[in-house]
């Protein structure tokens, strides 16, 4: 809908964009924290999930919202709305605690620049690796 700020300088602009069934919200640059290396019982990278530690209250308010009503899916899922019926049915299978462990895992690959169809990529296969018991 608009962009305020400063052109030149990237740290300053703020963009607003209609989403349809939310109304109006606004993003803004902020730069990512660099990861602190691997932590115990996981990796710093994709493979072993990112540190999910690092995020915001918000976000992690986000991570259990969206554990609760995963039909309707969330910023992070990798899809541009709701997930499709098959990834539904196959959350369905998983307890709230799982969904929720998976999105705050997936927040955090948002957070560290991955894109969506990476991050849909990835999701989808750590929804079978959980229904299959593996982590």
């Amino acid at each position: 809908m608009g962009v305020k700020g400063d052109r030149a300088d990237l740290e300053t602009l703020t963009a607003q964009i209609n989403v349809a069934g939310s109304g109006v919200v606004s993003i803004r640059y902020e730069k990512i924290p660099r990861s602190r290396g691997p932590r115990a019982g996981g990796g710093s990278g994709p493979s072993g999930g990112g540190d999910p530690g690092n995020l915001t209250p918000e976000q992690l308010d986000e991570a259990k919202k969206a554990a609760v009503n995963y039909r309707e899916g969330y910023s992070s899922d990798g899809y541009p709305r709701q997930p499709p019926p098959e990834i539904v049915q196959k959350l369905s299978k998983l307890s709230v605690q799982q969904r929720e462990d998976l999105n705050r895992q997936m927040i955090d690959l948002r957070n560290r620049g991955m894109g969506m169809e990476d991050r849909r990529k990835f999701y989808e296969k750590m929804v079978d690796r959980s229904l299959q018991g593996g982590r």
